[in-house]
């Protein structure tokens, strides 16, 4: 049967052919064999990568397990009698608390920041204490409360109690020692403050913030300008080289540990713009721009210098390319000024630097009345502006709106309005209450400029005190008292109230000129007061004493001596016998009361 078989295959192949057998036959049984090969290898394939991954993700859950287990649980829930086997020694250490996760704390800091962005403070201070609670070395709620504190309380002494506990915990938290520097120096201690950068320096010497507190610091006596510089004496212009010098090297300190902080470059640019190096400036203020974008005060301070280029340009003689130039910068500035607004549509201060700009740069009152209207609609969130609820909360907008209504457009209703909305965002203004008066008092309305001048006095000394404005309120007050020919007493006292504020260590070196005007308005009022003369003299000898580096003042003094008027001793020299009330200076106004604090609230 086999051999026949085979003889009929083999005469049909032969016959016929061997195609129709392959394709029929063969073929479909390689295909099939192929197509069952590739399906096993592709199944073993996928099947490898997810059971590595399973033994991945075993391993990596396990680890997450241990961490949280040794870093959130204070204590393993034993079974019955297993406190009893446990060593002594190793239950305290599994009762002792724990640190939580970084990420918990990160949070909760996020949450508070988010209330208070919404003006829920009091639930972002539990909140930040809950942070402290549970880690005392987080620095980030310690700062968040003083600053609270600080700003929001008017509390200083409790901002102080804040970071100090913080750095009792954590010594070697720059951030919160540099801090801790910022307010001891807002508080006059400068020495105190240049002690708490150095340390800090030495625990991080690239912390670019420390850097730039301590250059701030060391130019902060002529941070006001050029013009500081022009009246000042050759001593005190070698100083001022010497100390410009450490502030520059402070400044490359802080560039070259953080090349693009955007605070140490507009800090740095600023500097360099207050010492007239135009060039230095512009390049930093473009590294700032570039390294955010987003940060308004950038452009702003940037176009404040085109506006000292306005001003030297103005200067100078009336010429074809003095007058391109001031066109130039006056584009510059303008440019500037709408690409901060481009970075912060919202910032009130912003409109109102422009604004201040076009009134006093470009003689463009029209513009600066329209960019403050601007500035009093943008809304604040849930704060209330002047009694409205979402309105502007900055009170210097309202405050220059209504001497634009007062001084450009003589409207003297809608100034007081103005005027008026200013107090009521914020009552501890001193600007406001200062404008107003002057309006009133050029009116003829003394009583009700005297008034307004009380009240200036009072807010500001409920909140921050802002000595150079309370001064000027003070200062204004004399002035006032003596338009009203009021009794000498209550006007000495005014005056000695405004001299408490401005020969403080902290304002005496950086507003001289402050002081200046205070000595100089008392010597005219005194001048006034037939038939003593030598109160006058008095008050001239010791403004120089008190301001030697004022030219001014010893000018004055000779001029009143050359005129015949007693030149008073040096027995007399002390610089504070006419503001505190010494022994000397109550031989000299036997009628005079001793300067009181500067919370007195007794009415000028």
């Amino acid at each position: 049967f086999r051999d026949a078989f085979f003889s009929v295959i083999a005469r049909h192949m032969m016959a016929k052919s061997l195609i129709p057998l392959f394709l029929c036959v063969i073929l479909p049984r390689l295909v099939m064999g192929w197509t069952a090969v590739v399906k096993n290898d592709l199944s073993r394939r996928r099947i490898r990568p997810i059971l590595q991954a399973e033994v991945s993700l075993s391993e990596l859950s396990a680890k997450v397990q241990n961490r949280l287990l040794s870093q959130t649980l204070e204590i393993q829930v034993p079974g019955p009698g297993a406190a009893r086997e446990l060593p002594e020694e190793n239950m305290m250490k599994m009762q002792a608390k724990k640190k939580p996760l970084k990420i918990n704390l990160d949070l909760l800091n996020w949450r508070a920041k988010r209330e208070k962005k919404r003006g829920k403070q009091s639930s972002a201070r539990r909140i930040w204490q809950m942070c402290i609670d549970l880690d005392k070395d987080d620095g980030r709620a310690w700062l968040a409360l003083s600053r609270d504190a600080d700003r929001n309380l008017h509390d200083p002494n409790l901002a102080f109690q804040y970071l100090t506990e913080c750095l009792r915990h954590t010594p070697s938290n720059v951030h919160v020692r540099q801090a801790y520097g910022v307010l001891l120096e807002r508080q006059g201690k400068r020495m105190a403050a240049m002690q708490q950068y150095e340390i800090a320096l030495r625990h991080d010497p690239n912390h670019a913030a420390s850097w730039v507190a301590k250059a701030r610091l060391l130019d902060r006596k002529f941070r006001l300008g050029r013009s500081s510089l022009k009246n000042a004496s050759l001593n005190h212009k070698k100083k001022i080289d010497a100390d410009y010098e450490t502030a520059r090297t402070c400044y490359a300190a802080a560039l070259s540990a953080a090349p693009n902080n955007e605070h140490a470059l507009l800090s740095a640019a600023t500097f360099e713009s207050n010492f007239g190096r135009i060039s230095q400036a512009r390049a930093l203020f473009q590294r700032a721009a570039k390294a955010n974008p987003r940060n308004a005060a950038t452009y702003v301070a940037w176009a404040q210098l085109e506006e000292r280029v306005i001003f030297d340009h103005d200067q100078e003689k009336d010429s074809f390319s003095a007058r391109n130039r001031t066109q130039h910068a006056i584009f510059q500035a303008r440019r500037l000024y709408d690409q901060a607004l481009r970075a912060h549509p919202s910032n009130t201060r912003a409109l109102t630097a422009w604004a201040r700009f076009e009134l006093k740069r470009a003689n463009n009152a029209t513009g600066a009345l329209r960019l403050l209207r601007q500035a009093s609609r943008v809304r604040s969130g849930g704060k209330r502006g002047g009694g409205y609820r979402g309105g502007c909360v900055d009170a210097i907008v309202f405050a220059s709106l209504g001497e634009i209504y007062w001084h450009n457009l003589k409207d003297f209703d809608q100034a007081r309005t103005a005027f008026r909305r200013g107090i009521a965002v914020d009552s501890t203004h001193p600007r406001s209450y200062l404008s107003w008066a002057n309006m009133e008092a050029k009116q003829g309305n003394l009583n009700q400029a005297r008034e307004l001048i009380q009240q200036g006095i009072w807010g500001a000394t409920n909140g921050v005190i802002d000595k150079p404005a309370l001064a000027e309120l003070w200062r204004a007050a004399a002035r006032f008292a003596a338009a009203q020919h009021d009794t000498p007493e209550k006007t000495r006292d005014a005056f000695r109230h405004a001299l408490e504020l401005c020969v403080a260590p902290a304002e005496l070196s950086d507003r001289p000129h402050h002081a200046e005007r205070v000595f100089l308005e008392w010597h005219d009022y005194e001048r006034s007061l037939p038939p003593n003369l030598s109160r006058a003299s008095s008050v001239l000898n010791d403004a120089a004493n008190t301001l030697p580096a004022q030219a001014s003042l010893w000018k004055a003094l000779a001029t009143s001596s050359r005129h015949g008027n007693d030149f008073i001793s040096s027995s007399y020299s002390d610089k504070n016998n006419i503001i505190s009330g010494s022994p000397s200076s109550s031989s000299r106004y036997p009628n005079s009361r001793s300067a009181s604090s500067v919370n007195s609230p007794a009415a000028p």
